[in-house]
């Protein structure tokens, strides 16, 4: 299976425009593949738990724990995870793991880059004001491994543009617009990769705020979206 992550994904990011003030937002309708694929493609709103911090939330979803405030101070000095978790337990059934984006994941589990013999390659997380060396390291590799026909079994892939073009600009921006309509094309590319018996999950860590911050515990922070597709 293959899972993109696409840092701060609110909820409303991937909805249909209605309302006329909707609809002037540069983000409004432009991620808009989640709902042209008919019923082979899944749409869940869901509540991230706070702090909406990216490494409480990538400790959480490998896992399966609650975050807390405490490990906030962690989020500039993230240590290994040390229970068991998601990625450890995918290692031991398959060491094809591959692995592009946000490089917390790495810190996080070590073991990606100790034991995978899929392609890893990770990018610091903190450049928040850099909207593209991420993504598009992300599209190259994954390009160059299409083309090659590179084995992989899992792959994780942690797009962060999203999320620097919202504390950059914010969610309203037309660059944010500009970057769902990117992350469509990657989705459309990524359901083509797939095979018979393979799922991908889109979702986002967390949302954001109007101001294009998170961390906290208000709505839009906590407010994102897990897309499930799968050809049969």
């Amino acid at each position: 299976f293959q899972i993109v992550v696409l840092d701060a994904l609110r909820t409303d990011f991937v909805l249909p425009p209605i309302e006329e003030e909707v609809k002037q937002r540069g983000y409004a309708g432009k991620l808009d593949l989640f709902w042209k694929l008919g019923k082979k493609g899944l749409v869940f709103p869901f509540i991230a738990d706070p702090p909406t911090a990216t490494t409480q939330r990538i400790g959480s979803l490998i896992s399966g724990s609650l975050p807390t405030y405490f490990e906030v101070t962690y989020s500039f000095s993230s240590s290994a995870v040390k229970t068991d978790n998601l990625i450890s337990q995918l290692l031991k059934k398959n060491s094809s793991l591959c692995f592009l984006g946000d490089d917390t994941w790495l810190t996080l589990c070590p073991d990606i880059s100790a034991n995978s013999k899929g392609t890893v390659a990770g990018y610091h997380s903190f450049h928040l004001f850099d909207l593209h060396t991420v993504d598009d390291g992300i599209k190259s590799h994954l390009t160059q491994m299409k083309r090659s026909g590179a084995s992989c079994h899992f792959g994780i892939f942690h797009f962060l543009g999203l999320d620097h073009c919202g504390h950059k600009l914010g969610p309203i921006h037309i660059e944010c617009g500009d970057k769902l309509s990117e992350y469509n094309n990657v989705i459309r590319d990524r359901i083509e990769t797939l095979g018979d018996d393979d799922i991908l999950l889109v979702f986002g860590d967390h949302g954001m705020t109007d101001d294009g911050d998170h961390g906290g515990a208000a709505e839009r922070e906590t407010s994102s979206v897990l897309f499930g597709y799968t050809k049969n």
